[in-house]
């Protein structure tokens, strides 16, 4: 049973937030949010710039594991970090004991396709060039950060780079052609209540194919990647995402867990710190990895 939280945050998010905007209001709105959110002092923060990529490193001053995490963000490849989402994301440090590395990479509509997923790349060799074996590197990612690390690991399979030892995804979003059926089924459950014209990927996607592999791996030929654990929300348009993944996953042979939360929404693990739903998920994807 959902918790009574749940059923409130749900609620805020119905009536009181407001997602339908230009991606301008919303990066400006977000902004605003950063100077009301404080960063957990258990964890050290540096930002990097390297071959023209920003990031940062979050590091647990109690570390438990020698590896480490990379974790790509969501928000339509066109939000960027804000103290809101680096909160919960240190929060995936903490509870890990594990350093994290951020990347803060190119957003559209200024850089469209490919310019993200070709900075995640560089951010995923800078990482092995610093002397971090694949064995010892997990990627966890949200929303459209999914969709740009299968492309990146899809990428270095043709390379012959090796990949990292797992993966974690929080709500996939991972087909920008909006084909899966959850987009009809789910739309007045979602509390977001976007619409089609606000569905910010599309400014990634540009004058390209939606369907392309690189841009919606949904569409690619997954193999040999690593185990794959997912957390998606029955009350997100994007389930199918998850689910069509974790089907063509298995019938690939390859190693997929999926777990479907009911009641919950998309990316409701960035609630954590007063959702009892979303701190269980981030203590389940920590076991995993």
């Amino acid at each position: 049973m959902a918790s009574f939280q749940s059923f409130l945050v749900r609620l805020l998010f119905k009536y009181a937030v407001n997602w339908n905007k230009p991606v301008e209001e919303v990066r400006t709105q977000l902004q605003k949010m950063n100077l009301k959110t404080k960063l957990p002092d258990s964890a050290d923060y540096q930002k990097i710039d390297f071959y023209d990529v920003k990031g940062e490193w979050i590091t647990p001053k109690e570390l438990r594991s020698e590896k480490i995490i990379l974790y790509i963000h969501g928000g339509g490849n066109c939000i960027g970090i804000v103290n809101t989402n680096r909160k919960y994301i240190a929060q995936v440090a903490l509870e890990a004991g594990m350093k994290l590395f951020l990347p803060d990479f190119r957003l559209a509509p200024e850089f469209p396709f490919p310019a993200a997923l070709n900075d995640c790349i560089k951010v995923y060799s800078y990482l092995l060039e610093l002397g971090f074996q694949s064995n010892k590197i997990v990627i966890v990612a949200d929303s459209s950060g999914c969709g740009l690390s299968l492309s990146m690991m899809n990428f270095f399979q043709e390379e012959g780079v090796p990949l990292p030892v797992s993966v974690h995804f929080f709500c996939p979003m991972l087909d920008s052609a909006k084909t899966g059926e959850s987009m009809i089924s789910r739309a007045k459950k979602d509390p977001y209540r976007l619409k089609p014209e606000f569905f910010y990927d599309r400014l990634y996607v540009a004058e390209n194919d939606p369907c392309h592999p690189f841009i919606s791996p949904l569409y690619a030929d997954l193999k040999n990647l690593p185990p794959v654990f997912i957390h998606a929300a029955d009350y997100d348009v994007f389930l199918s995402d998850a689910i069509r993944l974790h089907d063509k996953l298995l019938s690939g042979s390859l190693s997929s867990t999926l777990k479907i939360w009911p009641k919950m929404w998309h990316n409701f693990q960035m609630s954590a710190d007063i959702l009892p739903e979303g701190k269980i998920a981030i203590k389940e994807a920590v076991s995993f990895f």
